[in-house]
């Protein structure tokens, strides 16, 4: 019998505990359900350090970018359709009307009318909608920057740069489509920006290099023809003559009018805001411009420079380093001048600091320079090798340690952590 009566205590206690907890969980989904509600709670899909410091952005939009709007109701006649933006911050709704949000039909080049605009607060969601999309159409969907805020009157951060650029250029842009027409129809949302240059940042041989830049958008061709808008210029800033060889949208070709004196740096300069594109009507004029620096429109844009050597000598590189007993040995691609890989050009540090040592050149059977680094005291690993970009081969070029072909630039440091 006490046998069953502890069991019943027991039973009685674990009913007790289940209630407990019970109402415990309720008290917390209330709170949950509370905070949800209430927008003075912090909320856990949203950026740390929400509200005047950070300028808030488009987060998610429906259609995504240039993809389809799809019919709500395909038996009826004609396109009913809600689209949305979704926010990362809470925005102020009095600014969610029109004329701070335009929806433009760029098929035809006409604004839509009888939209119904909506913002949900808790959502941070903004929903417009249309009972008569028309079909075989695109869309282009804009939010003023300079009216579009967030609760603490940040304006919105549109192209997402993280910089208060104003209108247009921080107006935030999206693009879809309705059944008939397709993504192709979608008027760019970004601008022009440059897919590729050549030669790049590297060595060549050629005394006649083409000089080639190609883009992200068809450009207009007339501002890719006008020799002031690339420029070839010596070190020294000497400007030198270009000859057109090609130019069409997507590519501009260029050639030097004389042969370039070789083991020389040139710098090729494109002068980004003198070139446009050539969009397809009912594009923002403002994202005409070719964007050089790749954050977005956006203010006057810098040039676009870069640099290449133009030479037929191969600048020296290291081949390999490893830790042989008590020293580092490394080999070379080329003969060194062992002159230019002294102390202080070779250099060993570990977790001590500095390792001083003994440095030993000689040439291995396959006629390179080889470098033993011998430690002039115990090692801790791992340790760290480098040898500097002003080490020089036997034909004078300093080391090229990023393997662009240039050599003897900042960057050209040969650096390396080894370990037995």
């Amino acid at each position: 019998m006490k046998k069953v009566r502890s069991q019943k205590s027991e039973v009685r206690t674990l009913r007790s505990v289940g209630i407990v907890c019970a109402v415990l969980l309720g008290v917390l989904a209330l709170l949950s359900s509370c905070q949800l509600i209430n927008e003075l709670y912090d909320n856990t899909d949203q950026p740390s350090g929400k509200g005047a410091g950070n300028v808030p952005r488009v987060v998610a939009t429906s259609p995504l970018l240039a993809d389809l709007l799809l019919d709500d109701d395909t038996l009826a006649d004609g396109i009913q359709a809600t689209a949305s933006i979704a926010f990362d911050e809470y925005m102020d709704p009095s600014a969610m009307a029109a004329p701070n949000i335009t929806v433009l039909n760029t098929s035809v080049g006409t604004p839509v009318g009888g939209l119904t605009l909506t913002y949900g607060p808790g959502a941070r969601t903004l929903y417009f909608r249309c009972d008569n999309w028309q079909s075989n159409s695109a869309y282009l969907v804009t939010l003023s920057s300079n009216a579009i805020r967030n609760l603490q009157g940040t304006p919105l951060d549109g192209n997402s740069n993280q910089r208060m650029d104003s209108t247009p250029s921080d107006d935030f842009l999206t693009t879809f489509y309705t059944s008939g027409s397709g993504s192709a129809n979608c008027v760019p949302t970004v601008p022009p920006r440059i897919a590729f240059i050549a030669p790049d940042t590297g060595r060549q041989d050629t005394a006649l290099p083409d000089i080639r830049v190609g883009f992200t958008q068809m450009m207009d061709t007339t501002t890719l023809k006008d020799p002031n808008n690339l420029k070839l210029t010596t070190a020294g800033g000497t400007s030198l003559p270009l000859n057109l060889v090609q130019v069409y949208g997507l590519t501009l070709v260029v050639r030097p009018a004389s042969p370039l004196p070789k083991g020389q740096v040139y710098y090729a300069t494109l002068v980004c805001r003198n070139i446009k594109s050539n969009p397809p009507p009912s594009t923002p004029v403002f994202l005409r411009t070719l964007d050089g620096d790749g954050n977005g429109p956006g203010g006057d844009e810098p040039d676009y420079r870069w640099y290449f050597l133009c030479d037929s000598i191969e600048a020296p590189m290291v081949d390999s380093a490893v830790l042989v007993e008590n020293h580092v040995q490394a080999d070379f691609l080329q003969l060194m001048d062992t002159t230019t890989l002294g102390v202080g050009a070779v250099q060993v540090f570990d977790d001590q600091g500095f390792v001083p040592g003994d440095i030993h050149c000689s040439v291995t059977y396959e006629g390179v320079t080889r470098l033993d680094y011998f430690f002039q005291r115990a090692v801790g690993y791992p340790v760290r090798f480098s040898i500097s970009h002003l080490a020089k081969s036997v034909n004078g070029t300093m080391l090229d340690g990023n393997s662009n072909g240039v050599g003897g630039e900042t960057t050209d440091d040969y650096r390396i952590e080894l370990t037995p």
